[in-house]
């Protein structure tokens, strides 16, 4: 199964990419504690997924708070920001930043329901029907879909009915 070309031509395939992902309803950005260095955010973020030694932890913090990309050999950490609309200012400010909107990731949803079969080879079951909450509601709505551009709307109302915050 694919992944998302975006996805994996941010890291080889001997790199083990880390993703920091932050979510908005409407315009894609980056929270405060992730872009203010005084804070320290980033450098407990980097301890805590355990791929740095001490020593790096302050260099690939520095990476990050001006990039928002570090990577060296074996890993990449990458920040990505989702939202409805992607910002051109925090584009320019940070060349590397990798911006998903929700009619990207709803594109990506019709076509991967399209692609593949809807049932669990073990028992049948609708696969989507193991799946919490927004992943269930999709899949039963997808079978009526006729077009990506539903796929899109649907993703929108959900995000925008702020039930992916009730789910959360």
């Amino acid at each position: 199964m694919q992944d998302d070309e975006r996805l994996l031509s941010l890291a080889t395939n001997q790199q083990t990419l880390f993703l920091l992902v932050e979510v908005k309803t409407d315009l894609c950005n980056i929270n405060g504690p992730w872009s203010n260095a005084d804070q320290g955010n980033m450098q407990r973020v980097v301890r805590r997924l355990g791929f740095a030694e001490d020593d790096q932890i302050e260099g690939i913090a520095a990476s990050m708070y001006r990039e928002l990309r570090w990577e060296d050999q074996n890993t990449v950490l990458q920040y990505v920001a989702v939202g409805k609309r992607k910002n051109d200012g925090r584009g320019r400010q940070f060349a590397r930043l990798a911006q998903v909107t929700w009619d990207e990731i709803a594109q990506f949803f019709y076509e991967r329901f399209q692609q593949f079969p809807e049932k669990l080879p073990s028992d049948g079951r609708l696969i989507h029907e193991q799946w919490p909450d927004f992943g269930r509601a999709y899949g039963k709505r997808f079978r009526r879909m006729k077009s990506s551009r539903e796929s899109e709307e649907f993703v929108l109302d959900y995000i925008e009915s702020e039930r992916v915050l009730r789910t959360s």
